[in-house]
């Protein structure tokens, strides 16, 4: 009879400890909390979005609610939460600018990443440097299907590819090698999430070859892993 008493204390003690997320990027308690909860409306359907930010800073935007015209109000969401994708970067050389948006489906599974940046051919090489600049972008990940998806999380990465390069990049993101990367805690029970894409730059008094860039998302539903993924490789100079 103690050793029962015992265990049903362990039980009720168990029972009340306090429920956290877990981070899909390092596995470390994170604890995001809601910024804010706006009530939007798009064609006579009414919908929540709702602003999180991470401990680490990031930033993601969900829509838990179940609407009937997804790609239209996921559409019409991003256009409203769009606003400036990083700041402006004095050049010392050749600028090639470029703008770039990805899409791609796995099934009822969706991808998308709008992106921009520029490469820099240095005047005075090796004296001033080449560069790769990466702004910061969107990424949003959906899912079309009926209802909430039970899970979602997005990842992104940039490798840049040279010699003697050196590579800045912002503190949310992580590095190995030539490589950052950033990939969200896992979202539950919602079809839409959104997050700005944090830019990097790389340089090299050297050489640059090219970069390559790749994002993602696992979109969780019942036994079903829908996987969209775009990926390019950006020349240098000229993308």
């Amino acid at each position: 009879m103690k050793l029962l008493k015992v265990i049903t204390v362990l039980l009720l003690f168990a029972s009340m400890l306090p429920v956290s997320v877990i981070s899909a990027a390092d596995g470390q308690e994170s604890a995001p909390i809601i910024v804010k909860t706006e009530k939007l409306n798009y064609e006579g359907e009414n919908f929540e979005l709702v602003t999180w930010k991470n401990n680490d800073g990031s930033i993601y935007y969900t829509i838990p609610t179940n609407v009937k015209n997804k790609e239209k109000i996921a559409e019409y969401t991003n256009n409203y939460i769009m606003g400036d994708r990083g700041k402006e970067f004095s050049t010392q050389g050749w600028k090639h600018d470029w703008n770039e948006f990805y899409e791609n489906w796995d099934r009822d599974g969706k991808i998308q990443w709008s992106i921009s940046g520029f490469n820099e051919e240095a005047y005075l090489a090796p004296i001033t440097e080449n560069r790769v600049v990466i702004n910061d972008g969107a990424i949003l990940a959906s899912y079309a299907g009926s209802g909430n998806a039970d899970k979602i999380v997005v990842r992104y990465s940039y490798t840049f590819n040279g010699t003697g390069l050196d590579i800045s990049f912002p503190p949310t993101l992580k590095v190995e090698s030539t490589k950052v990367s950033w990939t969200s805690d896992a979202v539950t029970n919602t079809w839409y999430v959104s997050t700005p894409s944090k830019g990097g730059q790389g340089k090299s008094r050297l050489l640059i070859l090219d970069t390559d860039i790749e994002a993602g998302a696992d979109i969780y539903k019942g036994s079903y892993i829908y996987r969209p993924y775009v990926n390019d490789t950006l020349g240098y100079p000229y993308p």
